[in-house]
This record gives structure tokens, C-alpha cells and sequence, in this order.
């Protein structure tokens, strides 16, 4: 009775263990199904292709995704071995031979072509992976291709080689344009040296300059300003109608208010162009109130609707403007600036050379009118004063002499000195009208202060002469004043000060000249200012005077001029 009792209890601990392990069994059932549904769709839908072969290279299956990349059915496939197929022999069959060894392997971008296994298979671009799956003893029971398509990729990358190769074709074009401008750059480039080596009058040059600049847009008028530094003024110089016609000073603004000189900052367009250092475009409604005075009105009735500007400037110094009004709302090119910018160039240099001349012109006129003077000092004037001499000698031996022959003779020597005298004060007067206009009629210290005043209205100047001034000989005095005026204009034009110090200082044995300015300054020896300080030197060396020079890029600029003479009367 006691055996059977333990033996059910054992019957009833077996039986719930069973039931237990039913329960698992049917878990694990229920995961193997819905694994197996997974794996059916993942088979069913992946969007990549996917092959299974047996160890030995057999076709096993494939899902839909392959059928329809290569077009083929699993019936097709059945004759497929990739052990064996000759297009995987021609991609490379060793790979593939080591993916049944129990590699995984990677073949990136080869075609394979499917039609010795359907004539209307599809030929395509392919990355495959192939790689052997393995039971629990690590032997291999079937191998995996999966193909992943690269068509689209091949596509895209004609798609792409087609855009460069159109890319090129713009970039040629692109430079056969630029090349096309640019010759005409150059040729209007040697155009404008060749004029401005045979033309000698500025405006006719400045004109050929505006004409190339209304060559550039139809239906475009150009206009030059001429910059004055002594007083900030702009002036209209020549102009040149859409027709090409070419207009004298004042050009196209003649009937304006701006006919002539007027100041630079009457609106902000100059300081614009000077800090800008390039082309600008200034739109007539837009920008109104930077146009200068009356030229609103008169671009409207005109219907110009854009105005390009390009201040003139040289080594730093502002000469000028150059302007071409235009009737089209549109950008300029970039090639269309270049040419307007070399053009803007010819025309500062030609307007500097221009002042060059004139310079050496006066210099010249000035160095004739000293060389009279001193021939007339040095053989009239001295022959006379001789002359007036021997004859006031000979009117001593007269003396006491009488009679008719004597009182003839009296008379005569009296009257050829009379005519020495009046002679020789005309050869005095003559020298004296050779001066410069500012010694004239003032002394070197009244000259000099007077220059100083009606040229540095703008500057907070002073002006001291210090010791007991003496007249110099004519030519110290005229050099002396011309290194004072050149250094006037230095200031005016490159130094942008706001204070200036003249000093004439008279020792017994040398006078001395210094100009200082608290301007932006330079580094000496690196300066350019045309006529300038070269001038200055050559003035100082006719005179045999020492010019020191002493400068710092923000610390102003010292002239000393020491000149050595013996004191004059």
C-alpha cells in the first residue's frame, strides 16, 4: 500500500514535469514559427539578392529580389554552379572558391552577365558578399551570395562624367570669353599707350580714354573730374557723348551747377570712391543723394539708371574721377570692371604726366628767366656800371679845362653817362622782372608767409621767422621758394595732417627752412611723389644747400634746408 502510494506521487511529479516541458516545447515551437515566418519574409522581401548553394556549389534557392535583378527563374538557376559558371570564371573564381572553404568574401562592383542562363536575363552592376553557413560542429552546410545592385550607381556616375564633361565645355567657353576680353583689354590697352606716347594734349587723350569707356555699354556717357588737393575740389574736365562725340571742358556738365570748380565732400560719393580703391555703382533713385548737385535731374532726362565711378588716384594721390552713366539696370562683368579699371588707370597716369610736364615746363621757364638774369647781371649791367665809371673818370680830367673843343667834349662825356645811367637802371629793372612773381614785390619772409596762408587755409598753420632777415641772392631766394611751395603741395596731397609748422631762420652764416607736418608720414628712401622730393633735392644742390628728410609711417614729416651764405647787406 505504501509502494503504490509513492509510486503515484512519483506519476504525479513525472506527469507535471511533462507538462512543463510541453509547455516549453510549445514556446519553443511558437518562437521556431515565428522565427521561421521572419526569416520567410525577410527571404520573401529583402530588396537585395540572395542565393543558397550546397558545399559543393549546387543551386539550393533563391528569393524573388534575385529573380528580378537578373531576370531569371529558379528553374534557370538549377543549371547555375558558382563553382563552375563561366562568368564567374571571367570576374574571378577564386574568391568565390574560398567562400566554400569557410571565407567570407567581398567582390565590389563587376557586371555579371545572366544570359547563357535565359536569353532575356538582365546584365548588372553587383557588390557580392559570399560567406558559408556552418552547424554546431563548424562544417559547412550551405553557402550565401547576396548581391547588392550597383546600376543606379553606374548611372549616376555616367550622369556625373556627362556634367563634367559638360562642365569643361562651359569652362572653355568660359575662357575663350575671358581670352576674347581680354584681347580686347589688350588692344584697347595698347591702343591707349600708343596714344598716350603721341598724343601731347591731355584733354585729346582723356577723350580717347572716355571713348573706350562708352565702347564697353551701349547707349553710355563718360565724364573726367579733375581733383585740385591745395583747396578738396573737384572740376569737370572733358566728356564724351553716347554718340562718341567728344566734348571739351566742361564737357557734359556744362549746363550744371557743377560747370566748375566745386568742393569734393559736397555729397559722400568722393570719400566713398577713395576708400573703396575700386569701382563703384551708384543707382540713380537709390543712391540720389550721393550725386552732386543738378546731375539727378539731368541723368533722368538722359534715362540713365546706373553710374559707375572710379576715383583716379596715383601712389596714393587723388587726381581725379572717371564716371559713365548707363541706361540699363544691369551688372557689369567682371571683365567689364577690369577694363574699366585699366582704363581709370591710363587715365591718372596721363593726367599725372601731364602735371610732370608742367612742372619741369615751369622749371625749365624759371631756370631760362634765372640764366637772363644772370647774363644780364653778369655783362650788361656790369659793362655798364664800367661804362658810367670811365666816364665820370674822364669828366675829372676835364675838369678845368675851357673852351669850345673842351665844352663840346664835356658835353658829350656828360651825355654818354646820362645814357650808362639810364641803361644800367633799365638792365636792374629788366633782372628784377625775372623774379618770381612772389618776390616782386615782397621779401622771401612776406612771400613765404603769404603761400603759406592762402595755401594751408584748410591745416591749423603757423609760420615764425626767427634772427634778423637779410636779402639772399636772387637765385637762393627763388629756390628757397620753390622748395617751400613743393613742400606745401607734399603736405596737401599725401600727408593728410591737421597741423603744419613753417620756419625761416637767419644766422650770419646760413639760413635755414623747416616745414613740419603731424601727417601720416613715410619710410625715407621708399617714398614716390613724382616731381616732389627729387625737386626738392635738385633745387637744394643748385643752391648748395643740405635738405634733410625725416619721417615715420604715423609720426609726421620734418624738411630742414640749410643753406650756407655770407651775410648780405
Amino acid at each position: 500500500m505504501l509502494t503504490s502510494h509513492t509510486e503515484l506521487e512519483r506519476l504525479r511529479h513525472e506527469n507535471i514535469r511533462l507538462q512543463q516541458e510541453n509547455v516549453r516545447l510549445r514556446e519553443e515551437n511558437t518562437r521556431l514559427r515565428s522565427t521561421q515566418r521572419r526569416y520567410h519574409a525577410f527571404f520573401e522581401q529583402a530588396p537585395i539578392s540572395i542565393q543558397f548553394h550546397a558545399p559543393d556549389g549546387c543551386y539550393l534557392e533563391s528569393n524573388p529580389a534575385h529573380d528580378r535583378l537578373w531576370n531569371v527563374t529558379p528553374q534557370d538557376m538549377v543549371r547555375f554552379n558558382p563553382l563552375s559558371d563561366p562568368e564567374v570564371e571571367r570576374i574571378g573564381a577564386s574568391p568565390v572558391r574560398r567562400a566554400f572553404l569557410g571565407e567570407t568574401v567581398i567582390l565590389p562592383g563587376e557586371y555579371y552577365d545572366p544570359r547563357h542562363l535565359n536569353p532575356q536575363g538582365r546584365v548588372n552592376w553587383v557588390d557580392a558578399v559570399c560567406f558559408p553557413l556552418k552547424d554546431e560542429d563548424g562544417r559547412i552546410t550551405e553557402v550565401v551570395i547576396v548581391h547588392q545592385e550597383l546600376s543606379h550607381l553606374r548611372e549616376a556616375e555616367a550622369r556625373m562624367q556627362q556634367r563634367e564633361v559638360q562642365l569643361l565645355r562651359e569652362r572653355e567657353l568660359a575662357a575663350q570669353h575671358v581670352a576674347s576680353e581680354l584681347r580686347k583689354s589688350n588692344e584697347a590697352l595698347r591702343r591707349g599707350i600708343e596714344r598716350l606716347a603721341s598724343e601731347h594734349d591731355m584733354g585729346a587723350f582723356l577723350s580717347h580714354i572716355l571713348q573706350e569707356a562708352v565702347a564697353l555699354r551701349d547707349g553710355s556717357t563718360a565724364q573726367i573730374f579733375l581733383y585740385d588737393p591745395e583747396d578738396n575740389t573737384l572740376a569737370p574736365s572733358v566728356g564724351v557723348e553716347r554718340s562718341g562725340r567728344s566734348v571739351p571742358t566742361p564737357g557734359l556738365m556744362v549746363d550744371l551747377p557743377i560747370s566748375g570748380k566745386f568742393p569734393a565732400d559736397i555729397t559722400g560719393a568722393w570719400s566713398k570712391l577713395l576708400a573703396s580703391g575700386t569701382p563703384l555703382l551708384f543707382d540713380i533713385e537709390r543712391d540720389r543723394l550721393d550725386f552732386w548737385p543738378g546731375t539727378v535731374q539731368w541723368h533722368r532726362s538722359l534715362g540713365h539708371q546706373v553710374v559707375i565711378c572710379r576715383a583716379l588716384v596715383l601712389d596714393g594721390r587723388p587726381l581725379g574721377m572717371l564716371g559713365m552713366a548707363v541706361k540699363q539696370q544691369c551688372d557689369f562683368s567682371p571683365a567689364e570692371l577690369e577694363s574699366f579699371e585699366m582704363l581709370a588707370q591710363q587715365a591718372a597716369l596721363a593726367i599725372e604726366i601731364t602735371r610732370l610736364a608742367e612742372e619741369a615746363h615751369q622749371v625749365a621757364i624759371l631756370e631760362e628767366r634765372n640764366r637772363i638774369a644772370r647774363e644780364i647781371h653778369d655783362t650788361l649791367a656790369q659793362a655798364l656800371t664800367g661804362i658810367a665809371l670811365q666816364q665820370a673818370a674822364i669828366e675829372g680830367l676835364l675838369e678845368g679845362q675851357s673852351g669850345e673843343p673842351w665844352d663840346d667834349l664835356s658835353f658829350h662825356v656828360g651825355r654818354t653817362r646820362e645814357l650808362a645811367r639810364h641803361g644800367l637802371i633799365e638792365a636792374r629793372r629788366s633782372v628784377s622782372a625775372l623774379r618770381p612773381q612772389a618776390l616782386e614785390t615782397d621779401d622771401l619772409c612776406t612771400a613765404v608767409g603769404k603761400m603759406v596762408a592762402q595755401r594751408c587755409a584748410a591745416l591749423a598753420h603757423r609760420f615764425t621767422v626767427q634772427g634778423r632777415p637779410f636779402h639772399l641772392p636772387l637765385e637762393i631766394e627763388q629756390h628757397l621758394l620753390r622748395i617751400t611751395q613743393e613742400a606745401l603741395t607734399n603736405v596737401l596731397r599725401h600727408a593728410r595732417a591737421q597741423h603744419l609748422q613753417v620756419n625761416l631762420s637767419f644766422c650770419p652764416r646760413r639760413v635755414r627752412l623747416c616745414v613740419r607736418d603731424d601727417g601720416r608720414g613715410f619710410v625715407p628712401g621708399l617714398e614716390v611723389h613724382g616731381f616732389g622730393l627729387q625737386g626738392m633735392r635738385e633745387r637744394a644742390e643748385r643752391i648748395g644747400a643740405q635738405l634733410f628728410v625725416g619721417s615715420r609711417p604715423g609720426h609726421g614729416t620734418r624738411i630742414f634746408v640749410t643753406v650756407p651764405v655770407g651775410r648780405q647787406g
